[in-house]
């Protein structure tokens, strides 16, 4: 007699059937089961195999049999074939619990490369001249004659430089736009002028120049200080490289001929550098 077993299971949702169709020759008589005294009923149409030798009892399932099968004796006497059916199906557990444990394959996106932008970039470092001063007001104040203003003090300037090449010659200098204005005030409704040849400048402390010159000069390496109004140049520099600075100082005086009548008189003294 031949009969056909299939089984069916899931795990985790996902369903795994397996179709074990073995053509199995039952023997119509001989053989033994001692369990078969634990089948209650009179046919096997509906007894739970329990048999410890046979596939349904390792299976964990209950099997029922048609009124067919002539008796579980019998149908338990072909136990050796059974038991090999029992260690297959133990190894297609084993099985499927090793794929169930490998981690799912992730998708790798495929590499994607953009086409190349370009962006030109430009850095212009163009020569530069510059002069600072500090500090940014002086004070005279007149003898008892009221003749010689003395100034509160030095003006200190930098002169800083960049050039593309070197050596360069820089003159700095401070001179005063209207050589006959260098300070006025008023007297009155009358208008007063002091003119740069009265102011008198003495440059580094009277070390580089030690003799104190009147503000009446023309700077001719220095176009920019105008005529006849510039002091004795500051700083006459030898720019051996193509950076640097230089600070140095003026010390400027009042000189009058003559007093002058009470008031505030006010100017402004200009400081510029060029180079060649």
């Amino acid at each position: 007699m031949y009969r056909t077993i299939n089984y069916y299971y899931s795990f985790r949702g996902l369903a795994y059937t397996t179709f074990l169709n073995r053509l199995r020759h039952v023997p119509q008589a001989g053989g033994s089961c001692e369990e078969a005294r634990r089948c209650a009923a009179p046919t096997l149409s509906s007894c739970e195999l329990p048999c410890v030798d046979c596939e349904i009892r390792n299976s964990g399932y209950a099997y029922s049999f048609g009124p067919s099968v002539p008796n579980f004796p019998a149908f338990c006497a072909g136990n050796t074939l059974i038991r090999g059916e029992t260690k297959l199906k133990k190894l297609l557990v084993v099985l499927t619990a090793l794929v169930l444990l490998v981690p799912p394959s992730i998708g790798q996106a495929a590499v994607v490369t953009s086409n190349v932008a370009s962006v030109g970039l430009t850095m212009t470092a163009s020569e530069s001249l510059t002069v600072s001063a500090t500090p940014s007001n002086i004070t005279f104040t007149l003898d008892g004659a009221g003749t010689t203003g003395t100034a509160s003090g030095p003006i200190s300037v930098t002169t800083t430089w960049f050039f593309t090449t070197a050596p360069r010659t820089i003159w700095t200098v401070g001179y005063f736009s209207t050589p006959t204005q260098a300070l006025s005030g008023r007297q009155g409704q009358s208008l007063v002028n002091i003119p740069s040849s009265e102011i008198i400048a003495t440059i580094n402390g009277g070390g580089r120049q030690s003799v104190p010159s009147p503000c009446n000069l023309t700077e001719a390496n220095a176009p920019a200080s105008g005529a006849g109004g510039s002091c004795p140049d500051i700083a006459t520099i030898s720019a051996a490289t193509t950076q640097g600075n230089e600070t140095d100082s003026i010390l400027l005086q009042v000189s009058l001929p003559s007093a002058v009548a009470p008031g505030q008189y006010n100017g402004v003294l200009n400081i510029v550098a060029q180079s060649n």
